[in-house]
Order: structure tokens, then sequence, then C-alpha cells
């Protein structure tokens, strides 16, 4: 498509104003007033800005979309301590921007190009801002943090953004840059000069980076020691810094266009380099960034102020219509951390259990071994491993020892406004449930906790309703009139139990806790008023259910119990949405609910277990605490002075096997759920094991599971963390054990944050006291007058009337009547009396109380001056204490680093120990080879000495036989011309001498032995490299029938045929022996044979392809023939198969080898006849003969048998299979 737009046209330098001219570049440019519409062609026509522009604006699409996942995705944005990550993202996107559109839009005109490049400039200068901003927010260091540099550190970045930018556009326009008009460019753009606008531009922006970094700069290269922020961002920062460093280096000297201008127009001149590392090492500024945000979150805001719009300087934009979330309540900083308590409990083995595979050791190890058949199948595989725990409780440990060691820290905890959570971990029928409830007459650590709790708070219980829950993870104190209300309400409703006066017991759990193993927690705050809250969930195929929410029974259309979700409070604490939470006032009570709900927990029956829990319970115990009010007598109406700690008992579901369990259907899915949800508890501990062992900072996946996410909150450091691994020491559990052994190895290793006290009421120690002893002493004052007692006024006040004097009758018999008057007059005046002698006696009485009060008001009061002055050196001394452990943390810190340090230091050096031994393993297997190899070069070399020795032998006997031979042919040749001549002699002398007959001179040189000793050679045939035609050039030898009478020829049998061959062997040059090929058939016989085949028993098969001999005479009777007969009709190799002569001569020795040549079928002869012949199709014959190392070898020489012309058989040799000894040290 480009194809078919008009590109706009390409200047050299010497076409353009002065203006548009770059240093070192002489090609590429664009018009010099060019359209917005060919300002944005130029971008797919290759200019010297075509690059500037691509290496920007292609990275700006980047960093937006960085920007839009925190604005977007991710909801910490929200978060004020995110802010100056949006600012500087923010100015990651707009510098790379404006940089592109200025390449683009700069040859529009000279006024352009000035107003493009003054936003250039203006977006560097933001994008130095944020780079401060972020700086300041998260990568001081922590010596600076708070100090007066760091105060002004922003302001002073502001003030350096405005002035670089003003001397940036200074250095290309000069001062009337502010005045934007053609006649101020023309009269002030020549004036400057280009060295001083140069190094004013690098000025302006080296200076604010310079600035920018003096952090850093302290930070990885000067600080040593204490305070120094070293992180995982510190080798980021680094690269960083060099990045930058190059990308000012560029910029500055232009080095690529100078050192060969012309040549990098197009591509590679400094700008587009100086593009590229800007944007790399804006990447790595931002990476940086974040590793700093995220390792220093916690520190950052335990120190630094909150961020504000003076800070940031562009921050609020981000808040700006919308109100941020609430911060959480800043929680004082506690560096002390405790491990997670981890113990064991061993259960009784069963009575149908042989097999024990755990022992315990000590009382803070166990050892495990494998059961007897595990080793049998495994090979021995298993040993005998130990591990520790906090302390281990055997099968001996009552219910209450146990409770005293784990639980009862964690009751006084929560008496003393401290969270708890405990849990019982193990494979299923380990003992978890028994346990945590135990069984009547063994209560367990659930019944004994709250028993204790009571024992503890019974006298300081609030009233009903007095606390009440708001639904929001909270608690709310009401007054006493609607707590009264609240009250009546609850006894109007007939549903509802009340809570019996007089200690009730349940025959479901009568017998759990003796009065005598009662126990209470010390230090209880008297001045305080408690409630109890308790709440029992289940989570069943990772869902929520309440198990004490009373739902309508419905027989027709039962409805299923409604699922809980997960909600998080304004303290970031996790809770259950909806669930219902029961005030108790009693053990009984308390146990009673747990009873009701425990009926509804869903168990199973399986395989290994009778009632196997399938699902995890979670019973939580809340205990709302609240001061009195001055007086003592009711609770403090304040709900910020309220404390709610809570303690949660956790039944954790066995893992199982399927295989085991042989679970189906629901049973199966169950048991499904409940293994992902303790492998993702396992998942969380390894998490939280890495990040604290190793300074990692990786996600916890707490909402992977409901168990993990609720309880998130303790392993961040909200109470104490405490664990009961059950273990079931039969055999057929060992393996599942082994794991459960594993990871309560590692939980042991989770450091969790010990958990702070809670701030102390400012009210004066013991008000109830006061307030009971004023109640008993008035009591008392009133028992002593006769006074009403504990409100019982009515009784007091008859008692009081009777005191005084009785009155006399007072009928009057008449009007004269003057003593019934009297009498009366004086009895009441004995009444006043003694009516003034007891107001006297109460006014004399309550002025010595006000006194006494004075008097302990002053009291007080001095005490409470001697308090806050005790408490003044105590916060003195919890200072001192607080900096000698900070200082004991930040060496443990930097000896744990030194030790990871260390441990990796000694696995590089183990690698390298290891690599150093197989590589002098290897050394010294190269040298044995090496030695072997010289070994059998020197054995090669004597044998092939020997082998040219006996070719030597060889060929001097084949140069005298052809010498004899030549003499011979041509002493025949003489004869035959000799005779002719006697013939011609003859017939031309015929006429005269008719009778008589010629004579042979008698010469001695043309004296003809009368037997030749070599047959004569065959008739030559041409023979083709290439091939192998065995047909022309395999010698027929002819045994004929006819003997000849001469008598010095011996008789057939006399020649053998071995010799026969090693003479047709010598006779033939060696070069054509080696030359020749093997036949086609017999080449893809040898090549299709197996490896393993060839050798046996150090002796192995060579294959040779016969050549021909030039003179062979077999025997006496044998002579030259032409070619054989070759019959059309042959006997069929199907008709009984081929029969073979097997000749072996007598002078043969037997060698007893593995190999041995065997023939079915054949005629096995010691000399060659014409019977045997005539039978069989096939020869063969055995030779040995004594190679050139020593060793004998048999060569096996084969031929076909054919018939001759003249009746007789002849022998056609095909091939030679050679089998030889060999030594096996010199076979490999």
């Amino acid at each position: 498509m480009l194809n078919l737009i008009k590109l706009p046209q390409v200047f050299t330098i010497n076409q353009v104003p002065k203006v548009f001219h770059e240093d070192g570049i002489i090609t590429g440019y664009r018009h010099p007033c060019s359209s917005a519409k060919d300002c944005v062609l130029s971008l797919f026509q290759l200019t010297n800005e075509t690059l500037n522009i691509w290496t920007h604006f292609l990275p700006t699409w980047f960093f937006l979309w960085k920007l839009l996942t925190v604005v977007l995705v991710q909801d910490d944005w929200q978060d004020p301590f995110t802010w100056p990550l949006l600012v500087f993202l923010l100015s990651c996107c707009v510098y790379p921007l404006a940089s592109s559109c200025a390449h683009t839009f700069s040859t529009m005109s000279e006024r352009a190009r000035h107003i493009c490049f003054f936003f250039d400039y203006g977006a560097l200068s933001f994008y130095s801002l944020g780079s401060a901003i972020t700086y300041s927010s998260y990568s001081f260091p922590d010596k600076w943090v708070n100090s007066t540099f760091h105060k002004y550190y922003v302001p002073i970045a502001v003030v350096n953004s405005v002035i670089s930018t003003a001397l940036a556009c200074y250095s290309r326009l000069g001062l009337p840059f502010f005045q934007y008009n053609y006649h101020s460019i023309k009269r002030f753009s020549g004036k400057l000069d280009q060295k001083l606008c140069k190094r004013l531009r690098i000025i302006a922006f080296v200076y604010p980076y310079l600035f920018d970094n003096i952090p850093l700069f302290y930070r990885i290269f000067v600080c040593a020691g204490e305070g120094c922020t070293v992180n995982e961002a510190s080798a980021v920062h680094y690269q960083h810094t060099s990045l930058a460093v190059f990308t000012g280096f560029l910029f500055a000297t232009h080095l690529p266009e100078r050192l060969a201008p012309g040549s990098f127009d197009y591509i590679g001149h400094s700008h587009q380099l100086f593009h590229v590392f800007a944007i790399i090492g804006t990447y790595f500024q931002m990476t940086a960034i974040e590793l700093d945000m995220a390792a220093r979150k916690q520190w950052l805001h335990a120190h630094l102020p909150p961020i504000t719009l003076s800070e940031t300087a562009g921050a609020a934009f981000f808040s700006v219509g919308k109100t941020p979330r609430r911060p959480p309540p800043k929680k004082p900083s506690n560096n002390q951390k405790d491990p997670v308590g981890v113990y064991c409990r061993v259960r009784p083995l069963g009575a149908d259990d042989e097999e024990c595979c755990i022992e315990v050791i000590s009382n803070t190890t166990i050892q495990l071994h494998a059961p007897d058949g595990l080793k049998a199948n495994r090979n021995g595989e298993f040993k005998e491993t130990q591990y520790s725990f906090k302390k281990v409780f055997g099968i001996k440990t009552s219910q209450r020892e146990l409770f005293e060691d784990v639980a009862k820290p964690l009751v006084e905890d929560l008496v003393h406004c401290k969270n708890g959570l405990l849990f019982t971990y193990g494979v299923t029928g380990s003992g978890k449930t028994h346990t945590m409830t135990g069984s009547p007459g063994q209560g367990g650590l659930l019944p004994r906790s709250l028993d204790m709790i009571f024992n503890s708070i019974g006298p300081y219980q609030a009233k009903r309703y007095v606390f009440k829950p708001d639904d929001k993870n909270g608690m709310e104190v009401q007054n006493q009139v609607d707590a009264l209300l609240d009250r009546q309400k609850r006894d109007s409703q007939t549903t509802v139990p009340k809570t019996p006066t007089t200690r009730r017991v349940d025959p479901e759990f009568a017998d759990m806790i003796s009065p005598e193993e009662a126990c209470k927690a010390d230090g209880v705050d008297e001045d305080s008023s408690y409630s109890v809250f308790v709440s029992y969930i289940e989570i069943y195929n990772n869902y929520i259910y309440d198990l004490l929410e009373e739902t309508p029974f419905d027989p027709i259309k039962p409805k299923p119990p409604q699922s809980k979700i997960l909600r998080e409070d304004q303290n970031h604490n996790m809770y259950v949405a909806g669930c219902t939470e029961v005030e108790v006032k009693s053990t009984e009570e308390a146990f009673e609910v747990f009873w009701r709900g425990q009926k509804k927990r869903r168990i199973a029956n399986t395989q290994l277990n009778r009632e196997s829990s399938r699902s995890h319970s979670v019973f939580i115990v809340k205990l709302a605490q609240a001061p009195l009010d001055a007086d003592g007598d009711n609770v403090l109406q304040d709900k910020n002075q309220v404390n709610v700690s809570q303690l949660c008992l956790v039944d954790l579901a066995g893992s199982e096997r399927t295989s085991r369990t042989r679970a189906e259907g629901s049973r199966l899915r169950e048991a499904g759920n409940i293994n992902q949800s303790l492998m993702t508890l396992r998942t969380c501990i390894e998490v939280l094991r890495e990040n604290q062992m190793c300074g990692t900072n990786k996600m916890v996946p707490y909402r992977d599971s409901k168990v993990t996410h609720l309880f998130k909150n303790y392993f961040d450091g909200e109470g104490k963390v405490r664990m009961v691994v059950c273990v079931n020491p039969k055999a057929d559990d060992y393996e599942e054990t082994l794991l459960v052994m594993r990871f309560a190895e590692m939980t042991q290793e989770v450091e969790v944050a010990r958990p702070v006290d809670r701030p102390i009421c400012g009210f004066a120690a013991g008000r109830r006291q006061r307030n009971q002893a004023f109640k008993e002493e008035l009591t008392r004052r009133l028992e002593e007058r006769g006074g009403p007692v504990d409100g019982e006024f009515p009784t007091v006040l008859n008692q009081l009337l009777q005191s005084f004097p009785s009155l006399p009758p007072c009928e009057i018999s008449g009007p004269n009547d003057d003593v019934t008057l009297p009498r009366l007059i004086e009895a009441l005046e004995k009444r006043h009396k003694i009516r003034q002698m007891m107001i006297e006696e109460y006014n004399k009485t309550a002025n010595m109380l006000k006194s006494v009060l004075q008097e302990q008001d002053s009291n007080i009061l001095s005490k409470e001056n001697f308090i806050q002055e005790q408490r003044g050196k105590l916060g003195e001394k919890d200072k001192m204490i607080q900096n000698q452990k900070n200082e004991i943390d930040r060496l443990e810190k930097k000896s744990k680093m030194l030790e990871y340090k260390i441990d990796i230091l000694q696995k590089t050096t183990n690698i390298y120990e290891e690599d150093k031994r197989s590589l002098q393993q290897e050394l010294e297997s190269r040298e044995q080879r090496l030695q072997r190899e010289l070994s059998e070069k020197r054995r090669m070399e004597s044998r092939m000495q020997g082998m040219v020795t006996d070719a030597k032998l060889k060929w001097e006997k084949e140069c005298e036989r052809r010498v004899n031979a030549k003499q011979l042919e041509m002493q025949n040749k003489l004869w035959v011309k000799d005779e002719k001549l006697k013939q011609l002699k003859a017939i031309v002398t015929e006429g005269k001498t008719e009778n008589r007959q010629p004579q042979r001179p008698s010469r001695e040189k043309d004296k003809v032995p009368p037997k030749r000793s070599a047959s004569p050679s065959p008739v030559p045939s041409p023979y083709n490299g290439s091939q192998s035609s065995l047909s022309s050039l395999e010698p027929i030898y002819n045994f004929s029938q006819t003997v000849r009478s001469d008598p010095h020829f011996p008789r057939p049998g006399s020649v053998s045929v071995a010799s026969c061959i090693s003479e047709w062997e010598q006779g033939v040059p060696q070069s054509r022996r080696q030359g020749s090929q093997s036949p086609p058939d017999s080449r893809k016989r040898a090549q299709g044979l197996p490896n393993s085949l060839s050798r046996r028993r150090g002796r192995c098969w060579a294959r040779e392809v016969p050549v021909q001999p030039a003179d062979v005479d077999l025997e006496e009777t044998a002579h030259w023939t032409g070619p054989p007969v070759r019959p059309l009709h042959r006997r069929s190799h199907s008709a009984g198969g081929e029969r073979w002569v097997d000749h072996k001569p007598t002078s043969n020795v037997d060698l007893d080898t593995v190999l041995q040549p065997n023939i079915p079928h054949a005629i096995r002869v010691n000399a060659p006849n014409e019977k045997a012949l005539s039978k069989c199709d096939k020869y063969v014959l055995t030779h040995q003969e004594v190679a050139s190392d020593g060793e004998i070898q048999t060569k096996l020489i084969k031929g076909e048998v054919f018939k001759t012309r003249g009746g007789g058989q002849s022998v056609q040799f095909t091939d030679i299979e050679t089998l030889k000894q060999e030594n096996p040290v010199a076979a490999r």
C-alpha cells in the first residue's frame, strides 16, 4: 500500500538551512518546510530522523501498558504509598512520547522546530522530577531518611527542573525564547556560539541527573556498614548508572558520526544510540525502584511520614475526585520474632497393629525407621531418620500435661489481649480430634482452655449483652438499659436456653475435667470487665459453613446450609462474615454450644478411620475486655477502649491416600479438597520460610485456600502460632508420617512476629477493689446500725423501727383522762432523742469517712505521681532496650546474610571440586587411552614390517617365475618355428630326397624338456576396474579322464591342490589381488553379517576374492581347455540342495576352536577325484598357513564344478574365506 503513496524527497546538508544541520550528518534531511502529512509519511521513509522517532515511540506504549496495569488491574494504586511510582511511570510515558513527536514535526518550520524541542526539554525535566520523587519515597539510604537533605530534596528537584528547562531553551534560542515570533528568532538565532549552546545543553541535562542521583551514588559507591540499604535492587542501580553515563557520553561527543562523517547518516549515529540506551536505562531504573518499593515497604511505613502533596509534587493528581481508602492504623513496630511452636504427640499402637515405625528418643526427638516390608520392596533404600520438636509427648502423656505445655500459654495470652492459633495436623486416624476434644474423663485442649478462661475471669464477667458484636469483627459496649432490654427479650424467647445459676452437668461432657485439674491464669486485670463469645465453623470442600446457625427444619424440602464468605475488617484482619457468635458465661454453656455444632460436623466411615473428619473445624473463642469507669462500678462506654482477642482452635482433617481409603464419589472429592488445602498450607509455609531465610519477597499464596486465607494474619504477626503434630506409629502409615515429619520440620523454621502489648487504660488501678471495699464497709456499718444490707431496705427498716421504745396504749377512757396523753408524749420524746443521737452519730461517721476518703485521695495522687515518674524511667529503659534489640536484629540479619553467602561459597567450592575430580579422571582415562594407542601403533608397525617383508619375498618369487615362464615360451615358439622350417624344407626337398627323413639339428639349446613346468596362460580378457567380473578372470581347471603315458609324470593324486593354489597366489601380482573387488552378491552378504558373528573367541573370518593366476598346473593330466560346458538344464537347487566336495588335506592341524566350517550334505575327501566331482555342484578346499603375525590362519577356497566339452569336470574358483586367530589384547 505504501507503494501507492508518494513519499517526500530527501535532501543533503547543503540543501537545507543551517538551523536544521546536525553534526557529522551529511544526507537524509527532510524538507525544511514539510507539511504535517509529509512529516507523518516520513515515519515510513528512511531518513536521519526515522530511527530517532521509532526508538522513542515504541517504548512509550510499553511504559503506558505498565502504568495502566498498576492503575486498572491492581488495587494498590489507591494506597498513597504507590503514588510516587505512578508519577514516575507517567513521566516515563511523557518524555519518550514528547521526544518522538518533536523529532516527527521538527521540520515543519524553524519556529515549529524550536517549539517542538522546547516541549521535549520540558518532558525530560518532568522525567527528572519523577525520578527524584520516587528516590525520595523508596530509594533513600536508611541513614538519610528524615534528614534535612531528605526534607528539602524534592523542593530542590522542582527548582532544578525549572532551571534546567529554561537553560535548555536558552541554549537553543537565547533569552527571548519565551517570545515565539519570527523576528525574535531571526534576530537572536545567530548571536549564540554553537559550542556554548552545546555546553549549556549538556549542563541542563547532566545537572538534574547528578543531583537526583546523589542518594544512589552515596548508597552504592560511598556508604558502608549499617544503614546503607543493601538489597537486590543495588545491582540494578549499578546497571542503570552505567547506562546513564554511557548515554551522556554519546550525547556529548557525537562519536560515531565524527569518526566517519556520512557513514552513519541513516543508521547508527549518536542520537539514535542515545535514544536506545536511554530507554534501556529507564527500564533498569523502573525495575530497581520496584524492587526497593517491595523490599522496603514495611520499613518505610514505620519510619517515613505519610505521603503528602508537598513531598510528591504531583501525586495528589491521582487522588482528585476520589477519596482514597483509609490507611490501616499504624501498628507499633516490633522486630522480635518467635518461631512457630511445633509439638509432636504419638498415639498408642492399636491392638491389631504389630509393627511400630516410630521410637521416642528423648523429650524433643523421635526416630522413624522404615518397616521391614517396605525395606524389602525398596531394596533397603530408607534409612532411620530423626526429627526434633519443641517437645515430644509419648504414649503415656496425659491430656493435662499436653495442655500445660501447649495450650495454657495461649490462654494466658488471650486473657492479656493477645491472639493465638492452635491447630492439630497429621494423617487420618492419628488422634487429632482426640487431642483437641478429648473423651469423658480425658478432656482435650478445647474443654480445658474454656475451663481455664472462665476460672480466670469468672468474678469479673460483665452482664449479658453489655458487649455486643457489631458484625464487622468488632465489639460495641451497651449501656445498662439496652443490655437489660436485650436480656428481657432473650428471656421471653423460650427457644433459647438460659444459663443456669447453678452448675449443671451434661452427661455428654460430664467427666471431661475433674475439679482438681482446674487452673487459672495469673495477672488478670481486675479493673476490667470481660465477656466470652464463641463461634464454630467448618471448611468443607473449600467452602465455609456455620455450625451454630439455626435454620428452620423443613421435612418436605430441606434447605441446604448456606456457605459464608471471608471479609477484611478495618484493621486488615480476616473474619467470617455473618458467622454466629454466642455469648457464654460458663464452661458448661460454652461446651454445650461446641457440642451442638459438633453434631452438625461432617464425618464419615472410611477404611482407615471409623469416624473420619471430612472437613476442617475451627472453634473461635473471642474475649472482649473493657476497663471499668472511674467509680469501678460500670463498664466504660467507649468503643475505642474495648480490646478483643481471640483464640482459634483448629482441628485439621487428616491427609489420606485414596488407594488406602478406597474412597469413591463424594468421599473421593472430599479427600481431594482436604489434600489440596493441606498442600496450600505447606506451600505457604515454604514461601514464608524462603522469604525469611533468603531475604526474598515472594507473594505468599494465602488466597488459594480458605484455611490459609482465614489465618494469614497470624503468620503476619497477629498472634502466636502453635501446631500439634499427631502421628500414628503403625507401619502402614510410615510414608504419610514421613511427609508429615518433613512438613513439621520445615514449619519450625518459620518465624512469626511477637504480638505487641495493648495500651493500658489511664484510670487508677484498684477501682473494683475500692468500690467493693466501700460497699462492704457500708454494709458492715448498716449491719452494726441495723440499716439495710444489700438492698434489703424493708427488712432493715422494720428492724430499725423495732429498736425504738414501744408506744404505750393510746386508748383514751374519757375527756378527763390525763394519763394516756402524757405517757404517749413521753414515749415520743424518747424516740426523738434516739433519732437525734442517730443523726449525730451518722454525721460523725460521714465526716470521718470523708476525711478517710480525702486521705486516700491524697495518697492516690502521690502514688500516681510516683507511677508517672517510674513510667518515665521505664520509657527510657524501653528505648534503650529497643535500641539494643534493633542492634541485635541488625547483627542477626548480617550474620544470616553472611551464613547464606558462606553456604553459597561452600556449594560453589564443592561444585568446583567435583569438576576438578571429574577433569582429573578424564585426564587419567585419556592418558591410559593414549598409552594403549601408542602400544597398538608399535604393534601395527611391527606387523606392517612383517607384511612388507612377506610381500617382498612373494614379488621376488613371482618375478623369477615369470622370467622362467617367458624363457620357456620363447623356446617353445623357437621350436615351433624350427619345426615349420623343417617341414617347409622337407616339402621343398621332397622330390629330391623322397626317402630321406628330416633330422633336427642337435643343439643343446634347442632341446625341449619332456614336460612343461606350467600350463599355458589363459586367454586374456578385458577387465573393468569398476566392476568385479569374475566370469572373465576366473581360471577354469579341467580334470581330464585321460592320462599321459610319460613315465616321469606322477600319478594324479601326487600334486595337491593346496600347493597349486599357493603357487597361483604367488604367481599373481599383489596389486591385482588387492585391487580386485568382490562380487556384488558377496559384498552384500559380507555387509549384512552382524558384527557379533565376525569374532568368536579371538578368531575372525576374512573374505577374499580369488584372483586368476597366470599359470596353474593342478595335475599331470590337467590341461587348459576352452570355456566349460554350461548346460541349460542343470539340477535344481530345490531338488535336494547343493552338494559340496569338502577337500581337507591330511596335513591340516586341528585347532580346537569354537568356529569350525560345517557344510551339510558334503562329500569329504583328502584328494580331489573325478568321481566325487561328478556328484557335486560346489567345491571347497580347506588350506592352512602361518600368517605374518605368527598365528595359523585357515582359508576356505570355494568354487563351482562344471562339465567340460571333453567329458571331464572343471572347477571355477569364486571365493576365499579366511578363518584367523588373533590376540584378544591386540583386537581391542
